[in-house]
């Protein structure tokens, strides 16, 4: 069998836009930070909330021109499905009743709404979630709410922090063995929302806590998995502080390689553990 090795296009997101606009469609580039990280946009449309369809992977990928244009296409078509209603977004109840905190990098470029954590690196910021997509907020959107913004950050931890969103899970049962001798073997546990989506900062949660005082721990190491979920590591026993060190070093290894291997730039959260003392 013939082996085609596969190669980069050499073609820019200009190429795409004017490709576009050979197919009818008119189409402006927009640049977006997410977590810290520039991805490469581009937005269809004449509406006035349309998505941003990102190009840097296309490209990376190998896709053609034409390949690359397609999908996008494709992209920008099922979105039209997307239930988007922006009478919701303006609304001050509905906004209310659905924003959340999430955590990304500490950032310098993202205009969100946003502050510092008790851990080094890690910010969080609000957004709002509907049906099929997520918003984060800004000052402008908090303008034209008519909301402080203290008021809104105390109704986004109570949606955040209510305990029927929390959710924490062996590491044996989320990546499916239900052998009860390896959790007592190996007490590794994912801390997320229900949607398992930007669920990491259950971390924050008194579940947690309250779950870890249940199983004996003295100290919690935190490792950031991603942006959607912490793993927890339970210490028991007394360890002194070099031991622990030790701990942290060993699992900052771990976190490296997991995130250079697995955990996708955009969605990387930090690159060491964290001590909560119990």
């Amino acid at each position: 069998m013939e082996h085609k090795e596969v190669m980069s296009m050499s073609y820019t997101r200009k190429d795409i836009i004017n490709e576009l606009e050979k197919r009818g469609y008119k189409a402006i580039p927009n640049d977006v930070f997410r977590n810290n990280v520039k991805l490469e946009g581009i937005v269809i449309g004449d509406k006035k909330i349309n998505p941003c369809i990102y190009v840097d992977d296309f490209i990376k990928s190998g896709f053609d021109l034409e390949e690359t244009t397609t999908y996008i296409i494709n992209i920008y078509e099922g979105s039209k499905s997307v239930d988007f209603n922006v009478n919701e977004i303006l609304s001050k109840e509905w906004v209310l009743n659905n924003v959340f905190v999430a955590l990304q990098k500490t950032s310098q470029k993202e205009f969100v709404i946003k502050r510092p954590t008790k851990f080094d690196g890690i910010e969080e910021y609000l957004y709002i979630k509907g049906s099929d997509y997520s918003i984060r907020i800004n000052e402008g959107l908090l303008s034209h709410l008519d909301l402080s913004e203290s008021n809104l950050w105390k109704r986004a931890y109570e949606n955040t922090f209510c305990k029927e969103e929390i959710s924490i899970q062996s590491i044996s049962k989320a990546i499916g063995l239900f052998e009860d001798d390896y959790e007592d073997d190996f007490p590794l546990y994912v801390v997320t929302n229900k949607d398992k989506f930007k669920g990491s900062v259950a971390i924050f949660s008194d579940e947690v806590i309250s779950f870890a005082r249940a199983k004996g721990a003295k100290y919690l190491l935190a490792l950031p998995s991603s942006i959607h979920e912490f793993l927890i590591y339970i210490v028991k026993d007394d360890v002194s502080l070099s031991e622990l060190e030790e701990m942290k070093e060993n699992m900052t290894s771990i976190i490296c390689s997991v995130n250079e291997n697995v955990v996708d730039e955009i969605e990387r959260l930090g690159d060491k553990p964290y001590v909560i003392e119990i």
